[in-house]
């Protein structure tokens, strides 16, 4: 089953089929439903990667330029500000506390091309992001769209705590997003698989520097990926 499931996709004359870039079905399909569970909207674009600092960087390449400021919390997950500082750009930290991140002064996340977040098991604190936060926070990015907010949701499918900004209205997602979660933590370390869900624009952006480098994630991985999500569903 998982074989035929896997077998290459070809075209008559033998060879790969136009669409050999594309993403695996099944593993975009499960990922569809589980973001309709979380509050996120089902006509969002979706694109596969291969982890989570894959799919930052792809994005922040997308929407930032070097010396643009990037709020991140403080503190925050170290690879993330290794990468920040290879791609030239500069941290602005959000400090944390007992009850998660803090919201910013006023201007703070306007003067950012982008801002990410931990919404659930913050690293390194495990905090989770307070929904009384998160509508301090999104009333600030109402007034900021060109801010790009990425949702590093890495613990998601393990985790008991909602997604805090799903859902519609004021207190949902911000006018520019993007979600990013791995299946690493729930299916295992070796498991190089990352969704990645946010507006058609930036993803398709995403999409298209991922083909020049690795081209896609291998479509027997994801297989493999969407098998074990569907059992352990």
């Amino acid at each position: 089953k998982l074989r035929a499931l896997l077998a290459p996709k070809v075209d008559a004359g033998g060879g790969v089929a136009a669409g050999e870039l594309s993403d695996d079905e099944e593993l975009l399909a499960v990922t569809r439903e589980w973001l309709g569970s979380q509050g996120i909207p089902q006509q969002s674009s979706v694109g596969v990667f291969s982890s989570t600092l894959d799919a930052i960087e792809r994005a922040l390449r997308q929407h930032a330029r070097p010396g643009d400021r990037i709020a991140i919390e403080d503190p925050c997950w170290p690879p993330l500000l290794a990468l920040l500082r290879s791609l030239r750009l500069r941290p602005v930290p959000l400090s944390m506390d007992g009850q998660g991140v803090q919201v910013p002064a006023a201007g703070v996340l306007a003067s950012c091309a982008a801002v990410v977040l931990t919404p659930r098991a913050h690293n390194p604190t495990g905090a989770n992001l307070r929904a009384d936060r998160w509508r301090a926070l999104r009333k600030q990015l109402r007034a900021c769209p060109n801010t790009l907010v990425i949702f590093n949701d890495y613990w998601g499918l393990v985790s008991a705590a909602p997604f805090v900004a799903g859902g519609s209205g004021v207190n949902g997602l911000p006018p520019n997003w993007l979600y990013v979660m791995s299946l690493g933590k729930p299916l295992g370390p070796e498991m190089r698989v990352c969704i990645a869900a946010g507006l058609p624009d930036l993803i398709e952006g995403m999409r298209a520097h991922f083909a020049l480098g690795p081209r896609k994630v291998s479509l027997w991985l994801q297989g493999h990926a969407a098998l074990l999500w569907r059992q352990a569903s």
